[in-house]
Order: C-alpha cells, then structure tokens, then sequence
C-alpha cells in the first residue's frame, strides 16, 4: 500500500530526472480503458489494478504503488529507458533499488 500523498516524496528518476508525469510509460499505465461494459446499464467494469486506477490515479500513484526500482525512503527509481541504458542491474531475488 503506497503512503498518502503528502507523506511521501517527490518521485525521481536517479538516471534522467525526471518526474513520473514526465515519463510517457507512467501516464500510459494510469489511462487503461475499462476491461468491458455492463450490457444493461453501459457502465464500464474495471478489474483488479484496473479498478484502482479508475480512481483516478496519477503517474506518481503508480510509481509509488508498482514501479520495483523505487527507493520508498526518498522517492528514488529508475524508469525504463534508464533501467535499460544501466544493463537491468539485478540480483538472484530483486532488482537494484535507486538509492
């Protein structure tokens, strides 16, 4: 369970700088469409990580929530391209955590 709002950090990628909303793969994950619709009343039925970002989740939500590099201490992570251009450091259990 992510932290509330105003008791975590700013989100950072340690590589490029940039911030969650800056990063196109982030914004893509929190704008998912429905999985289907109701037939009978046409509202959309979201399922599991669908329905939490039908709550209107940003691209920092989702960092907080599923990115595994990020550093929950300081808001430190490392975003795809960067992760990439590093060679996906990782060990026998996890990925490198940014520090």
């Amino acid at each position: 369970m992510m932290p509330a709002r105003a008791d975590r950090p700013q989100a950072e990628c340690i590589g490029c700088g940039r911030r969650p909303s800056e990063i196109l793969e982030y914004g893509a994950q929190v704008q998912i469409e429905p999985w289907d619709f109701n037939v009978n009343t046409g509202e959309p039925i979201w399922v599991g990580r669908h329905a939490e970002f039908a709550k209107n989740w940003s691209a920092e939500d989702y960092v907080w929530e599923y990115e595994g590099t990020l550093n929950t201490d300081n808001g430190h992570f490392v975003c795809d391209t960067c992760f990439v251009k590093m060679g996906q450091p990782s060990s026998p259990t996890t990925m490198c955590v940014a520090p």
